[in-house]
């Protein structure tokens, strides 16, 4: 699958597009054909090299398309359906904590300018 993907933090002309093995879908993941995503300031400071990331980050915090394959125990989802990705995938109810605000997609994880992409249940 292509992705796009900051070869090094530092700025847009570090943005590159790549080929990456297609993900599976995992136990309690869902694997979503990305159908749109969008750049927001904080993905913009990822690629400036802001918020430290490991070479390679696949940046942008939104994401929405189709779920293609779910796996194991996964009860939300079925192929077919359409999903929006959550900021939080580790703050789901009640107060916020510091562990809510872990898992944030584009700089915690690699996300959502990829054609496909697997992630828990939780995530959308």
């Amino acid at each position: 699958m292509k992705v796009a993907a900051v070869k090094k933090p530092g700025g847009p002309g570090n943005l590159i597009i790549e080929e990456r093995p297609d993900p599976v879908a995992g136990p309690g993941e869902v694997l979503v054909r990305i159908k749109a995503s969008s750049l927001n300031y904080p993905d913009f400071v990822v690629v400036m090299g802001g918020i430290p990331t490991d070479d390679g980050r696949i940046p942008m915090s939104d994401g929405a398309g189709e779920v293609v394959a779910i796996g194991e125990g996964v009860t939300k989802f079925k192929p077919g359906d359409h999903v929006l990705s959550l900021f939080f995938p580790d703050w789901l109810k009640g107060e916020i904590d510091a562990l809510g605000f872990g898992g944030v997609p584009g700089d915690g994880a690699d996300v959502f300018p990829a054609e496909l992409e697997a992630m828990p249940e939780s995530a959308f």
